[in-house]
């Protein structure tokens, strides 16, 4: 597996994008009250990662290894979906 790329920006950036992605997600026509709880949510999202990336609330070491345990079965199932769907395609 190729290694992760990393990235290194600030706060204020990441804010930035996590504000242009939600903008980018609204769909066009779409009512007052949901651009707003949109917006909250992206707000939100963005509140509790820069509180883990900045120390003051991590997540917990628990929530993390829960997180990457299920992200791994889903990729080994994704992968032997893929090798089902070639050699069902053969």
């Amino acid at each position: 597996m190729a290694e992760e790329k990393k990235y290194e920006i600030t706060e204020m950036e990441l804010k930035m994008y996590i504000g242009l992605a939600m903008a980018d997600t609204i769909p066009e026509g779409a009512a007052r009250e949901e651009e707003e709880k949109l917006s909250g949510f992206a707000a939100g999202l963005c509140k509790r990662i820069t509180s883990h990336l900045n120390g003051s609330e991590p997540f917990s070491e628990t929530e993390l290894e829960a997180y990457r345990a299920v992200t791994r079965i889903f990729d080994v199932v994704q992968t032997l979906a893929e090798v089902v769907a070639r050699n069902t395609e053969e």
